[in-house]
Protein backbone atom coordinates (compact mmCIF):
# COMPACT_ATOMS: atom_id res chain seq x y z
CA UNK A 1 0.00 0.00 0.00
CA UNK A 2 1.41 3.35 -0.97
CA UNK A 3 0.68 6.40 1.10
CA UNK A 4 1.31 9.62 -0.13
CA UNK A 5 4.29 11.68 1.51
CA UNK A 6 2.96 15.08 1.55
CA UNK A 7 -0.16 17.38 -0.32
CA UNK A 8 0.98 20.30 -1.30
CA UNK A 9 -1.64 22.96 -2.00
CA UNK A 10 -0.70 26.62 -3.07
CA UNK A 11 -2.48 28.89 -0.72
CA UNK A 12 -3.69 30.06 -3.46
CA UNK A 13 -5.66 27.30 -5.41
CA UNK A 14 -6.64 26.41 -1.55
CA UNK A 15 -8.56 30.30 -0.83
CA UNK A 16 -10.15 29.76 -4.68
CA UNK A 17 -11.49 26.63 -3.40
CA UNK A 18 -12.61 28.06 -0.33
CA UNK A 19 -14.00 30.96 -2.13
CA UNK A 20 -15.79 29.20 -4.79
CA UNK A 21 -17.57 27.04 -2.45
CA UNK A 22 -18.58 29.90 -0.42
CA UNK A 23 -20.10 31.57 -3.54
CA UNK A 24 -21.88 28.66 -4.39
CA UNK A 25 -23.24 28.54 -0.84
CA UNK A 26 -23.80 32.06 -0.75
CA UNK A 27 -25.60 32.30 -4.16
CA UNK A 28 -28.00 28.93 -3.47
CA UNK A 29 -28.95 31.15 -0.02
CA UNK A 30 -29.62 34.49 -2.05
CA UNK A 31 -32.16 32.25 -4.62
CA UNK A 32 -33.44 30.89 -2.11
CA UNK A 33 -34.67 34.50 -0.38
CA UNK A 34 -35.05 35.72 -3.33
CA UNK A 35 -37.69 33.28 -4.50
CA UNK A 36 -39.40 33.13 -1.33
CA UNK A 37 -39.92 36.90 -1.30
CA UNK A 38 -40.93 37.54 -5.19
CA UNK A 39 -44.62 37.42 -4.72
CA UNK A 40 -43.99 40.52 -2.31
CA UNK A 41 -41.29 42.61 -3.88
CA UNK A 42 -43.74 42.44 -7.41
CA UNK A 43 -46.55 43.85 -5.15
CA UNK A 44 -44.47 46.76 -3.65
CA UNK A 45 -42.40 49.12 -5.83
CA UNK A 46 -38.65 48.64 -5.46
CA UNK A 47 -35.84 51.36 -4.77
CA UNK A 48 -32.54 50.54 -3.59
CA UNK A 49 -28.88 51.66 -4.72
CA UNK A 50 -29.12 54.14 -7.72
CA UNK A 51 -32.37 52.89 -8.87
CA UNK A 52 -31.09 49.41 -9.14
CA UNK A 53 -31.93 46.39 -6.75
CA UNK A 54 -30.43 46.01 -3.84
CA UNK A 55 -29.95 42.11 -4.27
CA UNK A 56 -27.84 42.78 -7.89
CA UNK A 57 -25.56 45.46 -6.43
CA UNK A 58 -24.94 42.69 -3.53
CA UNK A 59 -24.14 40.60 -5.98
CA UNK A 60 -22.05 42.85 -8.02
CA UNK A 61 -19.79 44.35 -4.62
CA UNK A 62 -19.29 40.77 -4.13
CA UNK A 63 -17.68 39.49 -7.04
CA UNK A 64 -15.99 43.00 -7.01
CA UNK A 65 -14.39 42.16 -3.60
CA UNK A 66 -13.65 38.81 -4.59
CA UNK A 67 -10.62 39.78 -7.18
CA UNK A 68 -8.63 41.30 -4.67
CA UNK A 69 -8.87 38.77 -2.22
CA UNK A 70 -7.91 35.76 -5.28
CA UNK A 71 -4.77 37.90 -5.98
CA UNK A 72 -3.76 38.36 -2.52
CA UNK A 73 -3.99 34.73 -2.05
CA UNK A 74 -2.26 34.24 -5.04
CA UNK A 75 0.63 35.58 -2.99
CA UNK A 76 1.07 32.97 -0.56
CA UNK A 77 1.13 29.13 -0.15
CA UNK A 78 0.04 26.52 2.73
CA UNK A 79 1.52 22.94 3.05
CA UNK A 80 -0.72 20.24 4.24
CA UNK A 81 1.00 17.41 5.58
CA UNK A 82 -0.20 13.79 5.78
CA UNK A 83 1.27 11.08 7.77
CA UNK A 84 3.31 9.37 5.32
CA UNK A 85 5.15 5.98 5.91
CA UNK A 86 7.52 4.41 2.91
CA UNK A 87 6.68 1.22 1.84
CA UNK A 88 10.16 -0.81 2.93
CA UNK A 89 11.40 -4.39 2.06
CA UNK A 90 14.66 -5.99 1.06
CA UNK A 91 15.89 -8.59 -1.55
CA UNK A 92 17.49 -11.98 -0.61
CA UNK A 93 19.53 -13.86 -2.90
CA UNK A 94 21.18 -17.19 -1.59
CA UNK A 95 22.77 -19.33 -4.72
CA UNK A 96 24.99 -22.73 -4.64
CA UNK A 97 27.77 -21.14 -6.55
CA UNK A 98 30.11 -24.28 -6.70
CA UNK A 99 30.66 -27.17 -5.23
CA UNK A 100 34.39 -28.67 -3.32
CA UNK A 101 33.79 -32.36 -2.35
CA UNK A 102 30.43 -32.86 -0.47
CA UNK A 103 30.43 -29.37 0.46
CA UNK A 104 28.79 -26.04 -1.25
CA UNK A 105 30.02 -23.05 -1.84
CA UNK A 106 26.98 -20.13 -1.27
CA UNK A 107 26.78 -16.35 -1.70
CA UNK A 108 24.55 -14.40 0.54
CA UNK A 109 23.05 -11.02 -0.42
CA UNK A 110 20.47 -8.49 0.52
CA UNK A 111 19.18 -5.11 -1.03
CA UNK A 112 17.28 -2.80 1.22
CA UNK A 113 14.32 -1.43 -0.90
CA UNK A 114 12.39 1.91 0.14
CA UNK A 115 9.65 2.93 -1.84
CA UNK A 116 10.92 0.48 -4.77
CA UNK A 117 13.84 2.35 -4.83
CA UNK A 118 17.23 0.29 -3.65
CA UNK A 119 19.40 1.15 -0.96
CA UNK A 120 17.50 4.80 -0.75
CA UNK A 121 20.90 6.61 0.04
CA UNK A 122 21.51 5.38 3.31
CA UNK A 123 23.53 3.01 5.09
CA UNK A 124 22.87 -0.35 6.72
CA UNK A 125 23.38 -2.42 9.47
CA UNK A 126 22.81 -6.39 8.13
CA UNK A 127 22.71 -9.09 10.61
CA UNK A 128 22.68 -12.77 9.53
CA UNK A 129 22.18 -16.11 11.06
CA UNK A 130 22.21 -19.67 9.28
CA UNK A 131 21.20 -22.64 10.95
CA UNK A 132 21.16 -25.95 9.74
CA UNK A 133 23.41 -28.63 9.25
CA UNK A 134 26.21 -25.78 10.97
CA UNK A 135 25.17 -22.54 12.75
CA UNK A 136 26.76 -19.11 11.20
CA UNK A 137 26.41 -15.53 12.41
CA UNK A 138 27.71 -12.50 10.49
CA UNK A 139 26.99 -8.75 11.22
CA UNK A 140 27.92 -6.32 8.08
CA UNK A 141 28.14 -2.92 9.15
CA UNK A 142 28.42 0.61 6.90
CA UNK A 143 26.77 -1.50 4.19
CA UNK A 144 25.10 0.87 0.88
CA UNK A 145 25.10 0.80 -2.87
CA UNK A 146 28.94 1.43 -3.23
CA UNK A 147 29.91 -1.36 -0.21
CA UNK A 148 26.92 -3.91 -1.04
CA UNK A 149 25.94 -7.17 1.82
CA UNK A 150 27.57 -10.32 -0.06
CA UNK A 151 29.68 -12.80 1.46
CA UNK A 152 30.09 -16.51 0.31
CA UNK A 153 30.43 -19.31 2.94
CA UNK A 154 31.37 -23.33 2.37
CA UNK A 155 27.95 -25.38 3.73
CA UNK A 156 27.68 -28.86 3.82
CA UNK A 157 24.74 -30.80 3.02
CA UNK A 158 21.21 -30.30 4.58
CA UNK A 159 18.42 -28.12 5.32
CA UNK A 160 19.06 -24.62 6.76
CA UNK A 161 17.20 -21.17 7.52
CA UNK A 162 18.55 -17.67 7.24
CA UNK A 163 17.37 -15.17 8.63
CA UNK A 164 18.26 -11.79 7.90
CA UNK A 165 17.99 -8.39 9.77
CA UNK A 166 18.22 -5.04 7.92
CA UNK A 167 18.76 -1.81 10.24
CA UNK A 168 19.48 1.71 9.74
CA UNK A 169 17.19 4.97 10.48
CA UNK A 170 13.83 4.37 10.62
CA UNK A 171 14.30 0.96 8.62
CA UNK A 172 13.73 -2.46 9.76
CA UNK A 173 12.92 -5.08 8.05
CA UNK A 174 13.19 -9.02 8.82
CA UNK A 175 13.21 -11.81 6.10
CA UNK A 176 13.48 -15.63 6.72
CA UNK A 177 14.57 -18.35 3.78
CA UNK A 178 14.60 -21.51 3.87
CA UNK A 179 16.78 -23.72 0.98
CA UNK A 180 18.64 -27.40 1.23
CA UNK A 181 21.86 -28.18 -0.59
CA UNK A 182 21.92 -31.48 -1.77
Amino acid sequence: MKNPATIDIPFPLFLVIIVVIFSIVFFLTAAMVHLSKKVRILTKIRYGFGGKPIFSMLVFLFIVLSIPLTLFASSKSINMIQKASAQKDILVEIQDVGKLNEDHFVSFMTVPYVDETAWAGKTYTVSWEIRGEIDYEKMEKDVNQSNPSYFKKLLPNGKYRVKVVVESDNFRVQRFEDFVLE
